[in-house]
């Protein structure tokens, strides 16, 4: 009963203090990918593995809400790595992804194995500049998606 108390705290922790920023954008893709980034929010920390992680001083932390589907008729790799936040030329990576569970679970490597035909959701964390706007998501194995101007100042 205590395990199951403990679950259900963390879940309340991992959900609560967010502010949204940017809702669903367009999807993306191309004969390999499919991607939707579904939001972003700001958040004052993440939870996983009994860790909770905190944006370095002077950054705010970033909760990137993605679906990928792998269009082949093949199992391949995402690899997460390749995304970011923009703003102008800058670029700030992946500090965290988490594989959209009721219980956070980190994929160690920012990589994940897609089979034939497949999707799946991650949660992107990445730590970006107070005082900024992003102007850009992007993931190098699908392309650019243009931040909406109209999001609130970080």
């Amino acid at each position: 009963m205590r395990r199951i108390a403990t679950a259900i705290f963390a879940l309340l922790l991992s959900t609560g203090c967010k502010t949204l920023i940017v809702p669903e954008q367009p999807p993306i893709g191309n004969d390999t990918w499919a991607l939707t980034m579904t939001s972003i929010y700001k958040v004052a920390s993440h939870l996983g593995h009994n860790v909770t992680y905190y944006p370095k001083e002077g950054y705010g932390m970033y909760r990137v809400y993605l679906k990928i589907a792998n269009k082949t008729s093949a199992k391949q790799t995402f690899d997460f790595s390749g995304c970011y936040l923009a703003s102008g030329k800058r670029k700030w990576g992946v500090y965290i992804v988490d594989m959209d569970k009721a219980i956070n679970v980190a994929v160690t490597d920012k990589k994940s194995n897609l089979s034939a035909n497949e999707t799946v959701t991650r949660i992107l964390i990445i730590n970006f500049p107070d005082g900024k706007r992003f102007d850009t998501f992007a993931c190098s194995q699908v392309g650019e998606i243009p931040i909406p101007e109209t999001q609130p100042s970080t």
